[in-house]
């Protein structure tokens, strides 16, 4: 029998990612893997958790087809207490496409300030996918880029640099 996701997710420190590439490629080759993931995903054992959100995320990114059934997990680690895990939720969040993006874009708010700065970054990358296929958001989401832009973060002003484009882009469609 196979070892477990959560067995190969859960060794060693908490700087290294363990198997979560390994184990993102075969659920992104294996789509009947992923419920077991999504499993892994509501792990105690914070590391593990974390090393398995960032499967998740990767595998979805992979497999886009896996979107929709892990959309409801991706919405659930946006208020983990771990910042690696509300970072691959935000990154997951911008994979899917919602029906309903404005009740999404509520979830995604608050990591629009959050004290982890990738995690801002990204939570505003969403916000502008969000916004993209909803027209209604373009304002928050145009808010949120002037925001990274005044950062006084390199980083972040250079990505919001970017998206703003995109915004721009979209609303002359």
């Amino acid at each position: 029998m196979p070892e477990s996701f959560e067995s190969r997710l859960s060794r060693g420190t908490r700087k290294e990612i363990g198997e979560a590439d390994v184990v993102a490629q075969e659920v992104a080759s294996q789509p009947s893997l992923i419920s077991e993931l999504l499993e892994v995903c509501k792990s105690t054992d914070d590391l593990t958790r974390m090393r398995a959100f960032d499967a998740l995320e990767k595998a979805v990114r992979a497999n886009r087809t896996l979107a929709e059934e892990t959309a409801d997990t991706f919405l659930l680690g946006l208020t983990d207490l771990i910042w690696e895990v509300r970072l691959q939720a935000v990154r997951g969040v911008g994979l899917v496409q919602w029906n309903e993006p404005k009740a999404v874009a509520k979830a995604v708010e608050p990591l629009l300030t959050d004290e982890a700065k990738f995690v801002q970054a990204w939570a505003i990358d969403t916000a502008t996918r969000l916004a993209i296929s909803e027209p209604e958001l373009r304002d928050w989401a145009a808010e949120a880029t002037q925001s990274g832009l005044n950062s006084g973060i390199p980083s972040i002003a250079a990505r919001c640099r970017k998206l703003a484009k995109e915004l721009t882009k979209a609303e002359s469609q």
